[in-house]
């Protein structure tokens, strides 16, 4: 799938919805909120030279595009991609804009395909690593979306996702947790499940790394500070524009994830000027959103069955 991009650093300040902050190799980044130390916090092999790389939920490519740095010899990224620009609700797809804007840009031979999870209809091991993060708590139908990504990864099989913290019997239900406003309900399993159901699929090693969300809440609100833009603030298409392109009807909240001159970019917005903003202070030591949930259901279970985000890493 591909848009028609201008390759210019332009057609990247231009869009309002970065999600990723990928190294464009030059020293500029893409604005967005989510960072290229992941790949380390991840437990990602520090080299994939001569490797295929597929990341199913790939959204604007982070990690295909580190992927090729790191020497895949071929990258493939799938989401539920749509050339509409302005619908980011991961859900319900994601813009192909901004994966084709750093692949323009880069002069990527990452490839790029829209297609859901359950929808993958490549070969068996077709691909010797592949990556789905935080996706299959999203899907009607995990057990499937399990045995899909593991007939298609020939060496390595690597899923971010919550997931239950015991050592009991196999499960896999219904967490009891869902996005605000969304009608698809969030499942998560258990380590002896994944050990079950991946050891069936034939892998034999199986790591489970626990992901420190508080760390990541502490990075995520020091680099993205949280703002308010009154009603009346004025957009501009780029940071060096003078003109405004309009003004905000009422007021917005966001995040500042990049400042060039007196402008600053916030995501689902664009830029705007740094002094019309009002800076909201945060605790670091308040838990995320997602987090306060997490708390209020293990309360609720007498804190049994804990429910973490973790890094799974399958080998064959």
């Amino acid at each position: 799938m591909e848009e028609k991009v201008t390759n210019s650093l332009d057609s990247i300040y231009a869009y309002a919805y970065w999600r990723h902050c990928i190294s464009l190799g030059d020293g500029n980044f893409t604005p967005g909120v989510r960072f290229e130390n992941n790949w380390e916090k991840l437990h990602f092999p520090s080299s994939l030279k001569g490797m295929s790389f597929l990341d199913v939920g790939a959204n604007d490519g982070m990690y295909c595009f580190l992927a090729e740095s790191r020497g895949a010899s071929r990258v493939v990224a799938v989401d539920i991609y749509h050339n509409e620009r302005h619908q980011w609700e991961m859900t319900n797809g994601w813009p192909v804009y901004g994966i084709q804007a750093v692949k323009d840009y880069r002069k990527s031979k990452v490839e790029i395909e829209s297609k859901s999870i359950l929808d993958l209809n490549y070969t068996e091991r077709s691909f010797d690593y592949v990556f789905c993060g935080n996706v299959i708590m999203w899907v009607n139908d995990p057990y499937s979306a399990h045995f899909k990504l593991a007939a298609i990864a020939g060496k390595t099989l690597h899923i971010r996702e919550d997931m239950f913290v015991n050592e009991g019997p196999a499960q896999l239900r219904f967490s009891k947790l869902w996005k605000p406003g969304g009608e698809k309900p969030m499942f998560a399993a258990n380590k002896t499940y994944y050990r079950e159901v991946l050891g069936a699929a034939g892998f034999k090693d199986i790591e489970f790394y626990e992901i420190d969300e508080q760390q990541e809440w502490r990075e995520f609100i020091r680099k993205c500070p949280r703002i308010i833009a009154p009603a009346g603030t004025s957009t501009f298409v780029l940071p060096q524009n003078s003109e405004p392109s309009g003004v905000l009807r009422e007021s917005r909240n966001g995040r500042i994830s990049a400042q060039v001159g007196d402008k600053a970019y916030v995501v689902g917005i664009g830029w705007l000027r740094i002094g019309d903003l009002k800076i909201i202070t945060e605790d670091s030591a308040d838990p995320s959103v997602f987090q306060r949930w997490k708390m209020r259901l293990e309360n609720r279970r007498n804190r049994e069955n804990r429910q973490s985000n973790f890094s799974i890493i399958a080998h064959r």
